[in-house]
């Protein structure tokens, strides 16, 4: 029985969990993996290379008080014209020397400052300063964190945004900030939220050491029971990282090490499961009884829904008195919140301007620019740079991971119709879920493999292209690769799978291009194709499967493209492709072998259209809107191959 694509990601999301810290057992293990492992963190944030630190240009607006603390109203930038804004706290009367610090990150109240106020001011009455912060679409901020729950946003996928990151970014600039206060001690900082404030507060762990510990309060989710038990429909966008290396959370969470972590979770939390975070710690825990302090790695489980109890603020204070503070304060509980919105509000909603805050997916993730070639010597070099990139930060998780394979023909049929030829079927399996191929033979030495995207099949892609094919004998292979024909997607399931192809590494384009990778050589090698010349053809997100394979696979004569999108922020989702290349240069990387594409006006691909130019070979790039005519052009050109 072959597995859906959806069970085909559970699987995936299982096995991430059985892989982490794989060959890791001793202390020096883990000290040649973690510079890796912490590079490829930033870069699944989407924040590699890390955007240099602009002017803080921290403003106040004011201050308030309240019982046994007074606070300051702060804006701040994130990046250069996109404002933050936050509330620093400090005990009143304030106590000699310098003090303990909390960075508190605000979860998902609608006004974080204001929803959160009371746990700023528990941390100024026991003694500590703390400085609370808005995420980037809270208060009069006007970001959004939920661009691929909410369908709108999938180009974020390839854009390599996250907004993880993005609030990862806030939370490190909100960091500077307490830094800058006078009143605090640097050496003494913990962090610290609750749902998607546990999750950035982990995030800003992870990659800053300034914070000494961190108590992070149900926040952390896993990829296996994230899928597995459905949390992520009702897990907004900031709670995860886009996963191109196959990284279980564990690994990245092992970072921390030997800095002190509190997981903290509630028993009968609806969006987090027992196992989930059980088994979360106890990976997390193998790291520090490596290195020898796995009293540093706890979890914490408290009765209750998603939210705070009083055992629960009780734990983390103990836990910052001993690693952050390094002395007992007093033992105090929270009190009611003491202030209306418009006593808290920052900018009361005149935010600075400029404020391009908005933008943010595009100012972290510009569009990607590559110079032109000055001629074929000069594009060899060009190229090869840019194939070497894709395979290290696009398509690790093709070249890093071996499925299980199944490829087997079913029968070789005589088809008598007008064109004569025969009918070849094959069945198979990648890791467990159903891949097919028709081969219909005719007489050409030429032989094009259509490629089915998510809504069509084998028989559905004959019927498109056999006819206008016949006047030239071709003889046609169709694939279905993972999530196609009769097990392809339906569109309200889409963005589902597209989240989850995001959480274990492999989107369906990604898939697609694994599988023709692993199927095509079994066609190469087939007897009556020996000798053969190989052309692919696709349509939409298949389009973009065969252009990939097609750059890396010499065999590869020509291709044939119809309704190719004209960037990947329009369709053909992979992860992080657009920190390396976008269409227009994956149909360059083609060159010098004969394109053809279908309905696609030369402005949206005008830079491949000139590196063609600069080879010498512009011929071989041929826009028409006639596929009979396609067929008849790029499969008549001699020298194809690279």
């Amino acid at each position: 029985m072959s597995l859906t694509l959806w069970q085909y990601y559970l699987k995936c999301a299982e096995n991430l969990a059985k892989n982490a810290f794989k060959g890791i057992t001793t202390p020096d293990d883990w000290k040649k993996s973690r510079g890796v492992i912490k590079s490829q963190f930033f870069k699944s944030m989407g924040l590699s290379p890390m955007p240099e630190k602009c002017d803080l240009k921290i403003t106040d607006y004011g201050e308030f008080k309240g019982k046994g603390y007074i606070a300051k109203k702060i804006a701040y930038q994130i990046f250069p014209d996109c404002w933050g804004s936050g509330h620093f706290y400090l005990p009143d009367p304030m106590p000699a020397g310098k003090l303990p610090a909390v960075l508190f990150v605000c979860g998902h109240h609608p006004i974080g400052i204001h929803g959160y106020q009371d746990h700023a001011a528990l941390w100024a009455r026991r003694g500590y300063a703390c400085f609370i912060f808005d995420t980037i679409e809270q208060h009069d901020n006007t970001g959004t964190h939920r661009g691929l729950i909410g369908g709108f946003r999938p180009d974020w996928l390839s854009m390599g945004y996250t907004a993880a990151g993005g609030e990862l970014l806030n939370s490190i600039r909100a960091l500077d900030v307490l830094c800058s206060m006078k009143e605090i001690d640097t050496e003494r900082i913990g962090a610290t939220g609750i749902s998607g404030g546990g999750a950035n507060s982990f995030y800003v762990t992870i990659a800053d050491e300034r914070i000494k510990a961190l108590a992070t309060v149900a926040g952390v989710a896993t990829p296996e029971y994230t899928l597995g038990h459905r949390h992520f429909l009702h897990h907004c966008d900031c709670m995860y990282f886009h996963n191109p290396y196959m990284r279980d959370t564990s690994e990245f969470a092992a970072l921390i090490a030997p800095r002190p972590l509190l997981y903290c979770f509630a028993s009968e939390d609806g969006l987090f499961s027992q196992a989930e975070y059980k088994s979360l710690a106890e990976r997390t825990g193998r790291i520090y009884e490596l290195l020898g302090c796995a009293d540093k790695c706890q979890l914490f489980e408290y009765p209750g829904p998603h939210a705070y109890q009083p055992e629960t603020v009780e734990a983390v204070n103990k836990w910052f008195d001993k690693f952050v503070a390094g002395e007992d304060h007093p033992l105090i509980q929270r009190e009611e919140l003491e202030h209306r919105p418009a006593v808290l509000s920052v900018f009361e909603g005149k935010v600075p301007q400029p404020d391009r805050l908005d933008i943010l997916p595009e100012l972290l993730t510009p569009p990607v620019s590559i110079r032109l070639p000055g001629g074929k010597d000069d594009w060899c070099e060009i190229k090869e740079q840019i194939k070497t990139k894709l395979r290290e930060e696009v398509f690790y998780a093709i070249d890093n991971s071996a499925p299980s394979f199944e490829f087997s023909q079913l029968g070789n049929w005589y088809y008598s119709d007008a064109k004569g030829g025969r009918l070849l079927r094959f069945s198979g399996k990648v890791d467990d879920v159903e891949i097919w191929a028709d081969l219909w033979q005719y007489g050409s030495e030429n032989v094009v493999i259509g490629v089915a995207d998510p809504d069509a099949n084998t028989e559905q892609m004959r019927w498109r292209t056999i006819d206008q094919g016949s006047p030239f004998g071709i003889s046609f292979v169709y694939i279905e690769p993972r999530g196609t024909g009769m097990s392809g997607r339906n569109n309200e399931s889409g963005k589902h799978l597209l989240r989850a192809g995001a959480l274990t590494g492999k989107t369906q384009v990604t898939l697609a291009i694994e599988d023709l990778k692993l199927i095509l050589p079994e066609i190469y090698k087939l007897d009556l194709l020996k000798g053969k010349k190989f052309y692919l053809y696709g349509e939409g997100d298949a389009a973009v499967a065969c252009l990939y394979h097609a750059i890396f696979d010499d065999k590869i004569s020509g291709v044939i493209l119809k309704g190719l999108p004209a960037s990947h922020k329009n369709g053909g989702y992979i992860p992080n492709i657009m920190r390396v290349v976008d269409i227009q240069h994956a149909l360059a990387l083609l060159a010098p072998k004969p394109l053809g594409m279908i309905d696609i006006p030369l402005s949206r691909c005008s830079w491949a259209s000139k590196v063609y130019e600069r080879l010498d070979c512009p011929e071989k790039f041929i826009l028409n809107s006639s596929l009979e005519q396609q067929f008849k052009k790029v499969l008549s050109i001699q020298g194809g191959k690279s």
